[in-house]
């Protein structure tokens, strides 16, 4: 068995990025992009379908999409977004939003009883 100081400092440094890649998850990494970033950040990250969200993740975009009708678009065709937030979202959601979803998702907001 090889001893790990003995390896050389980059075989060190790609080890802790793989540990480092295990230990943190995408969502925590996602969060930090939705609460620190910039408008271009976070609707790139809205529609970045892999992104992975926590729940206070998504509680701050929804924060962030009030007055943002494209944010609100895109965190409502997120197949991921749970139901309570999406509920959350459409009350908040302007009647053109609305419009959109319900053509882009026909019958998601009767679904969740939101008309």
């Amino acid at each position: 068995m090889r001893n790990p100081d003995c390896q050389r400092p980059d075989q060190k440094s790609a080890a802790s990025a793989r540990d480092l890649e295990t230990k943190v998850p995408r969502a925590l990494v996602t969060d930090v992009l939705v609460t620190r970033g910039n408008r271009e950040v976070v609707n790139s990250v809205a529609n970045n379908a892999g992104a992975r969200f926590s729940g206070s993740g998504f509680l701050h975009m929804i924060k962030r999409a009030e007055g943002d009708s494209i944010l609100a678009e895109q965190l409502g065709l997120r197949k991921d977004i749970p139901r309570h937030l999406f509920q959350q979202l459409i009350a908040k959601a302007s009647d053109d939003v609305k419009k959109r979803l319900e053509q882009e998702r026909p019958g998601w907001l009767t679904k969740f009883r939101l008309r």
